[in-house]
């Protein structure tokens, strides 16, 4: 049980991170988020490493709202 404990408290630290960097624009909190190599796929660009799509995404955005309903994991 302990290390499942552990596994949810860090998924919620970085969902958390994530979503705090995209509210404060702060692209290398963003990036801390993903491997270095991690990649984002979206409907509109495909498949874009991470660093690409966040610096587009916050030159191109002006305000971001988020909010946390619930986090799925895997039992």
């Amino acid at each position: 049980a302990f290390a499942n404990q552990t596994y949810v408290k860090e998924c919620e630290v970085l969902v958390d991170t994530y979503l705090r960097s995209l509210c404060q624009f702060d692209l290398q909190l963003c990036l801390s988020t993903f491997t270095p190599d991690g990649i984002v796929v979206s409907p509109l660009l495909g498949e874009t490493a991470a660093k690409v799509f966040y610096e587009d995404l916050f030159t191109n955005t002006s305000n971001v709202t988020t909010k946390l309903h619930s986090i799925f994991l895997p039992n």
